[in-house]
């Protein structure tokens, strides 16, 4: 099983409770956001995450798309943008 989590202001948050039930998960600090991240660096819509299922049965990609956050979404130092990165 793999195991997701972020990396926020140097503190690491566990993705594995996230509700992957539906195909898109918006992260932000609203209280409406599918991962609520209370914290004054995330933005209220910060990133969403997409889930594209591929042509293996139960196999998915995954995509991150940063929705113009003050402070940019990154992975493993690459900044993502908002047409979303793999």
């Amino acid at each position: 099983m793999v195991s997701w989590s972020v990396l926020l202001s140097g503190q690491v948050v566990n993705l594995d409770s996230a509700p992957f039930r539906k195909n898109v998960l918006i992260i932000g600090r609203e209280n409406d956001s599918d991962l609520t991240i209370p914290s004054g660096d995330v933005s209220r819509r910060h990133a969403e995450i997409k889930r594209v299922r591929t042509e293996v049965k139960g196999c998915f990609e995954y995509f991150i798309r940063d929705l113009e956050s003050r402070n940019g979404t990154w992975i493993k130092k690459e900044k993502a943008d908002e047409k979303g990165t793999r």
